[in-house]
């Protein structure tokens, strides 16, 4: 599984920090069906390796990729059945979940 983080203009995210596991489920692609530790902060590289053991969020790939593209938010997740977490206050602002997904300009949402 690729991650591609990118920090939000405007808003203090360059100073973001997040480390946080996701489970993800594919259907298609089978080797993407695992944890991810995805763990960043100022100063250093941003790294993404497998974990063994539950996630603080699972979702499958077409969840992950709504939210990484940014057409949703951390607030939409608890509107989602398909999306489980660990702790329901995960999905509040301010979370390490809010780190990695928030909301950004979904163009192909506003063209069609």
């Amino acid at each position: 599984m690729f991650f591609s983080l990118q920090f939000r203009s405007g808003h203090d995210t360059l100073n973001a920090s997040a480390r946080t596991a996701i489970g993800i489920s594919d259907n298609i692609i089978l080797e993407n069906n695992d944890t991810f530790l995805l763990d960043f902060a100022p100063g250093r590289e941003n790294r993404v390796e497998r974990v063994k053991g539950p996630g603080d969020i699972e979702l499958d790939a077409g969840n992950l990729a709504v939210l990484l593209g940014g057409c949703r938010g951390t607030d939409s997740v608890a509107m989602t059945p398909d999306i489980r977490v660990a702790s329901p206050q995960m999905n509040a602002g301010g979370t390490e979940l809010a780190q990695v997904f928030y909301r950004k300009p979904c163009h192909v949402l506003d063209l069609f």
